[in-house]
């Protein structure tokens, strides 16, 4: 490219960031002359996209089957580690009455912290409180999604007066 090619490839350049700065500057002189007005159509315009914001199908972070799930519980605050431990192998019996057993590998449950520092560290703070994670085969069959679901419908009925 010779050094006359690459001036005027310069100049034209210069004269398009020209035009953009005037562009730029005049928006910019008549926002600022009249915020209110701004305001009123930025109003009107995230109203009129609301109805299309349940038709956007993206999402940042896709769905996927981890193969695994957690049950936090809690009970009636002041419930007894007893009382607590039988509640949850009584939902120990319902995540194998849902969770097909060629899909379930592991469930590990896990009753109550002595409060204290120790428990900060966990969502798991107190005698009434618990949780449960349901790992399934890496070849199951039904998604990890579907058994929350189910699950969750089946601790509601079963089991009112936990928290799930």
């Amino acid at each position: 490219m010779s050094g006359h090619a690459v001036t005027r490839i310069g100049r034209q350049a210069d004269a398009v960031f020209a035009r953009l700065s005037r562009s730029y500057r005049r928006a910019l002189e008549r926002t600022l002359a009249g915020p209110r007005k701004v305001v009123a159509v930025l109003a009107v315009l995230f109203e009129i996209s609301l109805p299309l914001y349940t038709q956007v199908r993206v999402a940042f972070f896709p769905r996927t089957d981890a193969s695994q799930f957690m049950i936090n519980l809690k009970a009636q605050s002041g419930t007894r580690l007893e009382i607590t431990e039988s509640q949850v192998r009584s939902v120990e019996g319902l995540i194998r009455q849902a969770v097909a057993p060629a899909d379930l590998d592991v469930i590990l449950s896990n009753i109550g912290v002595t409060p204290g520092f120790s428990s900060i560290y966990t969502s798991n703070s107190a005698q009434h409180t618990a949780f449960i994670q349901v790992n399934l085969r890496e070849d199951h069959k039904t998604g990890s999604y579907e058994y929350m679901a189910s699950l969750r419908d089946r601790l509601r009925a079963a089991m009112p007066q936990l928290t799930a």
